[in-house]
């Protein structure tokens, strides 16, 4: 037996707000949204959040592809948005603090997979937004070389 998952092609869809189907469905194939897409394509984008019900596997398919990268030779994390706030040097799980150093003296692109956790384990209302923020300042001399996909619960 083998504890390698059994790998599967997940597909996103976009999510839009306060408008109907008929001029969603419209907007989405007009802004090139308007089929699901696969992670080669959210790997594409620079800005990303992934919204998905508790268990869906948010995190498990946030690690495997911050680990998938990392595998391809690319500058790749996996950090958990509560810990954001502490001790920023030891919040990777998936890279480290050198490893985003090196990449922040580099002229090359990074990827990076927040996962958010829900609003029950963090220590007060605004912990979510303090922590992206404190995470923004910490990219912020190379936030155009950043991807960065987030998980959250609807």
């Amino acid at each position: 037996m083998t504890d390698r998952p059994v790998p599967l092609e997940r597909r996103f869809e976009a999510v839009l707000q306060d408008v109907d189907e008929t001029q969603a469905a419209d907007y989405l194939e007009m802004m090139g949204y308007g089929k699901p897409i696969g992670w080669p394509q959210i790997d594409a984008r620079y800005r990303t959040v992934v919204l998905a019900a508790g268990g869906a596997g948010k995190t498990f398919e946030f690690e495997a592809r911050a680990k998938y990268l990392d595998e391809q030779g690319h500058h790749s994390f996996f950090i958990r948005i509560e810990d954001i706030e502490g001790d920023f040097e030891t919040a990777f799980e998936i890279g480290d603090a050198a490893a985003f150093e090196k990449w922040r003296s580099s002229s090359g692109e990074a990827w990076f997979f927040l996962d958010s956790v829900d609003e029950a384990r963090l220590s007060h209302p605004r912990a979510f937004e303090k922590a992206l923020r404190a995470f923004g300042a910490k990219i912020a001399d190379a936030q155009d070389r950043a991807h960065i996909c987030i998980s959250s619960r609807p």
